[in-house]
């Protein structure tokens, strides 16, 4: 009860002076407003936030983005100044909920769409691409980011939330990670995880090879024989084997337990990690996630890491993210 007193003492305090031009917003400027909704993942808790499609950008309604933010470091406050028609938005301040967030919307046609009040952010007049539509002012969340979070898009097509800043590997020196493997029905999700991975770790490039079954082995075949095996490589089966008892090399493939550390085996049951051992070395993580032991299907491929690759312990990470911070297989 004392944080709300103060919150709202704190916005009347700040809105007493208006020492702002006053802006008419009331003109309508006649563009079509689609309603829709999108699940938005904040500290791993899912909500639906309804949006509304205005020419090829999605438009938030900014208290429900307020609202979901709240208790997050991105948390910030929403006000509004009827004597200057101006919104205000004070960053790390708790948000005073009105009962009314995540209302689903109405359909509106062209003539109910106006230009939004303007906008300040701590004090600085924001230059937000706007509208005011029902009441509520909708704004782009790239835009209203500047509060302090970032997101990616998951295989759900859900916005994933995340307030911590990017965080660099490799001691901030850049980097680039080459990962190959065979055109299969997960591709998408493959690439989207990827694309998360470096937007994660801005210095670090993954750059992914993705070739049809039956040409896939022979070029991985010549790029090791050239010097220039990827990193990471998905591989059957019968391919460790023939690495391990075949050839006799299976100093070719990193012992993942060695980066056990980084790579959270747990995700995979242990029959499975089995199945990818030989002579005590694990070859390659499962290309299945833990969830999916409950069918009883044994993984028959899995990625390695190269035993020669500069970057072992960014593959690592990599794998990592894919199967831990971003489950999708």
């Amino acid at each position: 009860m004392r944080r709300i007193f103060f919150a709202t003492i704190l916005v009347s305090l700040f809105f007493a002076v208006p020492t702002y031009a006053q802006t008419d917003y009331s003109s309508n400027i006649g563009v079509h407003a689609i309603p829709a909704s999108r699940d938005m993942v904040v500290g791993g808790e899912v909500v639906t936030l309804p949006f509304y499609h205005i020419g090829s950008e999605s438009f938030f309604r900014l208290r429900d983005i307020a609202y979901v933010l709240n208790g997050t470091d991105a948390r910030f406050i929403v006000g509004w100044d009827g004597e200057i028609n101006a919104v205000f938005i004070v960053g790390g301040q708790p948000y005073i909920t009105r009962g009314d967030e995540l209302a689903p919307l109405n359909a509106y046609i062209l003539s109910d769409v106006s230009e939004s009040a303007d906008i300040f952010v701590d004090g600085k007049k924001a230059d937000f691409t706007a509208y005011l539509i029902d009441g509520s002012h909708f704004v782009m969340l790239e835009q209203i980011s500047t509060m302090g979070f970032n997101w990616y898009v998951d295989q759900h097509d859900a916005f994933v939330i995340y307030t911590e800043p990017p965080v660099t590997l490799n001691d901030g020196e850049p980097a680039t990670i080459y990962i190959s493997w065979w055109a299969c029905e997960w591709d998408d999700y493959m690439l989207a995880a990827l694309a998360a991975f470096m937007e994660k770790y801005p210095n670090i490039e993954v750059v992914p090879h993705i070739a049809p079954y039956n040409d896939w082995w022979a070029h991985v075949m010549l790029r090791i024989a050239a010097g220039d095996a990827p990193d990471i490589m998905l591989l059957n089966y019968d391919k460790m084997q023939m690495i391990a008892y075949d050839w006799e090399y299976i100093d070719l493939l990193y012992d993942l337990r060695e980066l056990s550390s980084i790579l959270d085996l747990s995700v995979w049951p242990k029959e499975w990690l089995d199945v990818m051992t030989f002579d005590g070395i694990l070859a390659a993580v499962p290309a299945l996630s833990g969830t999916d032991a409950a069918t009883g299907a044994i993984p028959q491929q899995g990625f390695a890491i190269f035993g020669y690759t500069p970057y072992p312990v960014l593959s690592a990470y990599l794998l990592n993210f894919v199967f831990n911070e971003f489950p999708f297989l």
